[in-house]
């Protein structure tokens, strides 16, 4: 083979590896990038319940202690009858 030969194939191994680890960096960032994002999500929705369970528990809370206001003006309207 000619000398020229060989540079070619060098030259074209080169830019063929060059050109695959791009890809595939490309690839790994993107599916970081849709992992990154998920958690996100995952994490935001978290936030959400973990709001939406206070309110509940407050709203309960506040239920309660009108309950039992409620109850003590009629225990103490019954000894004052």
């Amino acid at each position: 083979m000619e000398p020229i030969a060989f540079i070619i194939a060098g030259l074209t191994l080169v830019v063929g590896l060059a050109i695959g680890y791009f890809v595939s960096r490309n690839q790994a960032e993107k599916v970081q990038r849709q992992e990154r994002e998920k958690a996100d999500n995952v994490a935001a929705a978290a936030r959400e319940q973990a709001r939406t369970i206070e309110l509940q528990a407050r709203d309960n809370a506040l239920k309660i202690s009108q309950a039992a206001e409620a109850e003590i003006t009629r225990l103490r309207s019954e000894l004052t009858r």
